[in-house]
């Protein structure tokens, strides 16, 4: 287990949270255009050689908020996707080591049926030349997804919504009974944790029953 630092665009928060402990960071420069997203990467990387320090990169624009839940617009347009052309120049310039991808996931939940490209997946992983995929917005997706996703070569998921959602909603049932008991507090932390966990581990349960040879993560 480990603790990321996910969507960081400024490299001093970056370096506060490696400091604090922090074992993995994503160097967010989605937002800007790749050369300089690729040289915002490298200058993290230059900057955490020799800790150790796992850094992540995205290429591409996904829709919707990494810290909102509500429901995002679908990601059809290819011009927010990740375009697998870029992709070898970029991770050779940047030096990351994951990449997180676009290719038709979204933050927080899907409107209507989720439609990833597959496709451009296998295409990005052509040119990343082993350097592990990462696909956020996983929460929602159908298990069919996730386990291809696993065998697709997609090395870690994030299911941030999933875990919120469900984590809230095991609180919420715990809560009338939890005030009754005395405002048991440790109690209100064993629901929380416990939900938790077990969404992670169903979450890994499927990414584990892929095809040998392939494996991937959820955070």
């Amino acid at each position: 287990m480990l603790v990321q630092l996910d969507h960081a665009a400024d490299g001093g928060l970056i370096l506060a949270a490696v400091a604090a402990g922090a074992d993995s960071v994503l160097a967010d420069g989605s937002a800007l255009e790749p050369n300089a997203n690729a040289d915002f990467v490298a200058g993290v990387v230059r900057s955490l050689a020799g800790t150790g320090v796992t850094v992540e990169a995205e290429l591409g624009a996904l829709p919707g908020d990494e810290d909102d839940a509500g429901a995002a617009a679908g990601a059809d347009a290819a011009a927010g996707m990740t375009d697998p052309l870029r992709v070898p120049e970029f991770l050779a310039a940047s030096g990351a080591d994951l990449l997180a991808v676009a290719v038709g996931n979204v933050h927080g939940n899907y409107r209507g049926e989720p439609k990833l490209d597959w496709k451009r997946v296998a295409d990005v992983r052509a040119g990343a030349a082993g350097v592990p995929l990462v696909l956020h917005g996983a929460s929602g997706l159908p298990e069919t997804d996730l386990r291809a996703a696993a065998a697709a070569g997609i090395g870690k998921v994030n299911i941030n919504t999933e875990l919120r959602t469900s984590t809230l909603a095991a609180v919420e049932r715990a809560l009338p009974g939890l005030r009754a008991a005395g405002e048991n507090m440790l109690g209100l932390q064993q629901a929380w944790t416990s939900s938790a966990g077990a969404t992670a581990g169903w979450a890994l349960s499927l990414l584990d029953a892929a095809p040998a040879g392939t494996g991937s993560s959820s955070s």
